[in-house]
């Protein structure tokens, strides 16, 4: 549960007509994406899909998208929700588990001195 940080990428199909409205849509997920606790929420166009659009956020643990998750509100729902009249096919949802980087020594970094020049 303290894994992470966690990237969530959503893949999202819509007609290409109406990506101004999807987008407005989208912008309120991301509020409240970000209201739950996300960050570095991004959508993204895919230049050699028409129609294809993705979603990127990252999340600080697993144990916190696990608890956004289950605090999904009513409110929160019907904004999900109003995706949904956009989509030309199922979203595709990957998480994604950060590397978790050892603590780095405190050893010092060997200084450099010059030696003495040999006389010539």
């Amino acid at each position: 549960d303290d894994q992470g940080p966690i990237l969530a990428i959503a893949e999202y199909r819509i007609d290409p007509d109406r990506t101004a409205a999807f987008l407005a849509v989208m912008h309120d997920v991301g509020l409240e994406r970000r209201r739950d606790g996300a960050y570095a929420w991004h959508m993204f166009k895919d230049p050699d899909e028409e129609g294809k659009m993705i979603e990127t956020y990252l999340v600080h643990s697993v144990l916190e998208l696990k608890y956004r998750q289950t605090r999904l509100t009513r409110a929160d729902q019907i904004i999900e929700d109003g995706v949904s009249q956009f989509l030309t096919a199922p979203v595709t949802i990957r998480y994604l588990v950060g590397h978790k980087h050892e603590p780095r020594s405190r050893r010092r970094h060997p200084v450099f001195r010059a030696r003495p020049r040999s006389p010539a």
